[in-house]
């Protein structure tokens, strides 16, 4: 291909563009989408209660999930880490949970594996 080919031009401009945006963002997710900087107050919150109660991202979606609050391990992951942000309404219903069970009583037993 010659240096004036369109294609390759194209190609070279593109991959510039892409290489300088990936080095000058702070972070950005695998999607594309930048990251936010700080967590949430209820995320931090979370992140504290889990702590306070010794669970595991697991065994906290036992939690909720039994309390009637549809939360995913995948939710909690990304909130914690700052991939994601709980919506208006999850950011509420999770702090009013947290704020009503700073202690649970029986936390979920981790399971051992088969092969154990």
């Amino acid at each position: 291909m010659a240096e004036t080919d369109p294609k390759l031009l194209l190609w070279r401009a593109l991959k510039r563009s892409f290489s300088s945006k990936l080095a000058m963002s702070d972070a950005i997710c695998e999607d594309g989408v930048e990251m936010p900087k700080e967590l949430a107050a209820v995320i931090e919150h979370l992140k504290k209660w889990r702590t306070a109660n010794n669970l595991s991202q697991a065994q906290a979606t036992k939690v909720f999930n039994a309390a009637g609050l549809p939360v995913t391990l995948d939710s909690i992951q990304n909130w914690e880490i700052g991939r994601r942000s709980p919506t208006p309404l999850a950011a509420l219903a999770l702090a009013e949970f947290l704020n009503r069970n700073p202690r649970i009583k029986t936390p979920p037993v981790r399971r051992k594996k088969r092969n154990e």
